[in-house]
């Protein structure tokens, strides 16, 4: 069996996608079943003064230099690697909970924080990268993020090595451009135990350009799409991109034993970086969709929760319930759930029905005090309404709270309320929330989740509710498209897509569809807005029959998206044809 190195900057700390996907292939029981051994390794950037918590709550430290912590299997060989290369390693345990069970499973993980200047050692990785691979290193020095994971490389696999000892195969991973300089380690060294994988999470210079230009995905996927026919690459469209670090570093993945990439569009995305893609077997390996069986009086309960408070924040019963959770970036395009909704206000007051839209999106992870919630709720009516400034809005945030309280202004049967708090629960979101409330309600109460995003690689939130009996709505671009469309629901009554892509009437080539501007990009989102709000329409009910079925059909779908699924039919077989 394989013993895999998964490298990431979550080792710990679940940050964004790809902590929740680890999260989810570590506790699936085909994966400890099938995996020999795992270890985590990343960066420790932040040092606390709690040494206890270096591995995250419940983790077992073995060996930490920081805390004068020397013991675990191989102190010897750490304090000769952290003096060789000037760094401090800690090493022992993370606990993941496994969300069905509530089993405590242990991972290892090993961390390494820069303690020092950069060696001549690093100098000399560096150099050797350039005369292998061509990766000029020097021009990307000054960005922290590349000069970071180029540094903890050699240590890193040095101290691995010690850790993983004689047999194999040994699988290092490289979630996204993070573990890129431990695999060109990996490779240089050249041991034949060692296998490498890229695993894209994104394709960061693609989601750039997207998000960068005024006509955003119906421009991009256009161009994209046509560029590949004609053997055209993303630089030959838009010029060099060697100045985004991440860029080359994504070229480089080209060299490694596999390549996986969590969507549909992401294959696509990688054949577009270069001709030296154009033809390598790229696998989708999908991101885990949550499978979680309840009842239909667990459903309702959360529901009514979710009703009351609705209610007491807009002033008057509800009938359905929406949310949309992501991070507040342009790429969510919340605009587009504001088109949406608009659309559907009008239909709902035809129908005589409300319906409350629950937007969470709050800048950073830093959560506001108890007190200041509380506050803001008596003082101005937090979270209908709100103010610019900490504790209330800051940074994309006040924009996110324009385009709401626009929306309010002009529909009469939705209200968006904006929660721009990390977290949900009675106190962390204020009094008026129902005391039992968590945050497992807001997924397993909604009626719609939206998530109708510009660039999303796969989108494992807007996905979340679905096993509850929600429908999804999302934009064709989500890698979590594909994988519907694979597992057989596109016709499925949990989920509608929209796409922003189609064009009516053009038909070029790449450099044509450089001219789809936000003006362009406007009037296409009008129409799809439009058929999306009258499909989703036809599908809100309030009865108990349909919304059993939806529950039961949901969680049937998801099943088949499982983080169980994915190991078993997509991460295995992957590895074992590298293997062999």
């Amino acid at each position: 069996m394989p013993r895999i190195v998964h490298i990431t900057h979550e080792a710990v700390k679940k940050i964004g996608g790809i902590g929740t996907v680890l999260e989810g292939m570590l506790t699936s029981r085909t994966y400890r079943e099938r995996i020999e051994r795992t270890i985590l390794m990343g960066p420790l950037q932040e040092i606390t003064d709690d040494a206890a918590d270096r591995l995250g709550p419940g983790g077992q430290v073995y060996y930490s230099s920081i805390d004068g912590n020397y013991g675990g299997p191989h102190p010897a060989a750490f304090r000769s690697i952290e003096e060789k290369h000037g760094v401090r390693l800690v090493y022992g345990e993370r606990i993941f909970i496994q969300p069905e069970t509530g089993e405590q499973i242990p991972v290892e993980t090993l961390l390494v924080n820069l303690s020092s200047l950069p060696s001549e050692r690093v100098s000399y990785f560096k150099y050797r990268l350039w005369q292998s691979y061509g990766l000029d290193s020097a021009r990307h020095d000054a960005y922290w993020e590349f000069e970071l994971y180029m540094r903890i490389a050699e240590p890193g696999y040095e101290a691995l090595k010690h850790l993983l000892g004689v047999g194999g195969p040994n699988v290092f991973i490289s979630h996204d451009f993070m573990g890129m300089g431990t695999i060109l380690k990996v490779l240089l060294t050249g041991d034949p135990a060692d296998r490498t994988v890229f695993h894209a999470h994104e394709v960061a210079s693609a989601r750039g350009i997207t998000e960068g230009n005024s006509g955003h995905d119906t421009m991009f996927y256009n161009v994209l799409r046509a560029a590949l026919s004609e053997e055209k690459s993303i630089e030959d469209i838009w010029g060099g991109q060697g100045h985004y670090f991440k860029h080359p570093l994504f070229q480089m993945a080209s060299r490694c034993d596999a390549i996986f990439a969590v969507g549909d569009l992401i294959v696509e995305e990688l054949r577009f970086l270069g001709p030296e893609f154009r033809h390598l077997p790229i696998e989708c390996v999908y991101n885990g969709v949550p499978a979680d069986s309840i009842s239909w009086e667990e459903r309702q309960h959360s529901r009514h929760q979710l009703q009351e408070y609705a209610a007491g924040l807009v002033g008057g019963p509800v009938d359905y319930i929406f949310s949309h959770v992501a991070r507040p970036v342009l790429s969510k395009a919340f605009w587009r759930d504001f088109q949406l909704l608009m659309h559907l206000d009008r239909h709902l007051q035809r129908r005589g029905q409300r319906a409350v839209l629950f937007l969470l999106a709050s800048e950073g992870s830093a959560r506001r005090a108890e007190h200041e919630v509380i506050a803001m709720e008596e003082s101005y009516g937090w979270p209908v309404y709100h103010r610019s400034g900490w504790p209330d809005l800051t940074g994309s945030e006040v924009g996110i709270n324009d385009a709401v309280q626009s929306f309010n202004l002009g529909a009469k049967n939705i209200r968006a309320v904006y929660l721009n708090q990390y977290g949900w629960s009675h106190g962390v979101c204020g009094r008026r929330m129902p005391e039992a409330m968590e945050f497992r309600d807001l997924r397993r109460g909604s009626d719609v989740e939206l998530g109708l995003s510009i660039y999303e690689p796969f989108g494992i939130a807007l996905l979340e509710p679905l096993t509850y009996g929600a429908v999804s709505v999302i934009s064709s671009v989500c890698g979590c498209s594909g994988f519907i469309e694979k597992t057989g629901g596109l016709n499925h009554p949990n989920v509608l897509i929209g796409d922003y892509t189609r064009l009516t009437g053009w038909n070029g080539n790449a450099m044509d569809y450089l001219w789809v501007d936000r003006r362009t990009r406007d009037r296409n989102e009008v129409v799809q807005s439009f058929q999306l709000a009258n499909e989703l329409n036809r599908r809100l009910s309030t009865k108990p029959s349909i919304l059993q079925q939806r529950l039961a059909s949901g969680y049937e779908l998801a099943s088949r998206m499982s983080c169980d699924a994915v190991v078993r039919d997509q991460f295995l077989p992957g590895l074992k044809r590298i293997n062999a």
